[in-house]
């Protein structure tokens, strides 16, 4: 399968999607016993996708629903959003729509990804093994700019029809519903009813406000643009921090330059990126997840160990 048909969704598509989301079965709370039973003595299963990171396997997955993942520009969300792909895609098929980024840019971060490097790979990496991985397991939409809402959702529901269980939508802002808050609600209502209707996992890129301190700080919740409904709707919330101060003090000091005491200090304490879960409907964890770069690819120790054997 080479080329998925992404149809325009209509105003009825969407609220058959929206209808057949919400269709619950009502019964009796005694009529659930023995799950009740079970979740009491054992606690909730954890269930969905796993991310890179082994340390998160326990506390943390991206199942069925919606999540939102939100940064500043230049902290990496699009680069940490193709790597939870590269690695649901070794399992499952992935779809990415990126409406900001080329097709052969997609291919070359996976190239550094795949490989580890630091350096860009070389074109036979590319060929011999990043393209014949991605064959009907990877799928992109050849779409560059914004696009109205409907051929988001069309370009959702199709990746999902063909069996795609992780889909990312990077970003929001390039769906033409952030300056309409009645917009914005309906667009994500809609992403939540289309990953229960095909029991997927939806990952909306969304940009966060840029404040004079964002620099120095997470973004929080209160930083999402919009009207707040992108994080009421979503199940999961995920802001990524890189910390560009202790980015700038590695450079300075990989170059001889020498380091002053309060400058050594904050390189011993200060976690080089943050992956910050601020909401979570499927387990107790919330908090900071520190990771690591090196190349394109983030890891969850400083041992930089690459996932793919290339």
């Amino acid at each position: 399968m080479n080329k998925i048909e992404a149809k325009d969704f209509s105003r009825r598509d969407l609220q058959l999607a929206m209808s057949e989301a919400s269709e619950d079965s009502i019964s009796d709370l005694h009529s659930h016993q023995e799950k009740i039973i079970k979740y009491y003595e054992h606690g909730r299963t954890l269930r969905g996708l796993t991310l890179p990171w082994p340390s998160t396997h326990s506390s943390l997955r991206l199942s069925k629903g919606l999540s939102v993942l939100g940064g500043i520009n230049g902290h990496f969300k699009s680069t940490i959003a193709q790597q939870l792909l590269l690695h649901t895609a070794k399992s499952f098929k992935v779809g990415l729509i990126s409406l900001e980024m080329e097709i052969p840019d997609i291919a070359e971060v996976l190239a550094w990804q795949m490989t580890g490097s630091v350096e860009k790979p070389p074109k036979d990496v590319l060929i011999n093994t990043v393209l014949p991985f991605t064959k009907d397991r990877f799928f992109v939409f050849d779409h560059i700019g914004s696009l109205e809402p409907m051929k988001a959702l069309g370009a959702v529901d199709a990746m999902a029809r063909e069996g795609c269980k992780l889909i990312v939508l990077d970003s929001m802002m390039m769906t033409r519903v952030s300056d309409d808050q009645e917009k914005e609600r309906e667009f994500t209502q809609a992403l939540v009813a289309l990953s229960r209707i095909h029991e997927v996992h939806i990952m909306l890129v969304h940009h966060s406000i840029k404040l004079a301190t964002s620099d120095d700080a997470p973004p929080q919740r209160s930083h999402f643009r919009g009207s707040g409904a992108i994080v009421d709707v979503a199940s999961l919330a995920i802001t990524v921090w890189h910390n560009k101060r202790r980015a700038y003090l590695e450079t300075k000091e990989q170059t001889g330059q020498k380091l002053e005491a309060k400058e050594k200090a904050y390189m011993k304490k200060a976690p080089p990126m943050l992956f910050v879960v601020i909401k979570n409907r499927h387990s107790a964890f919330e908090g900071p997840i520190t990771l690591y770069r090196k190349g394109l690819v983030f890891h969850d120790t400083d041992k930089l160990e690459c996932d793919f054997d290339v």
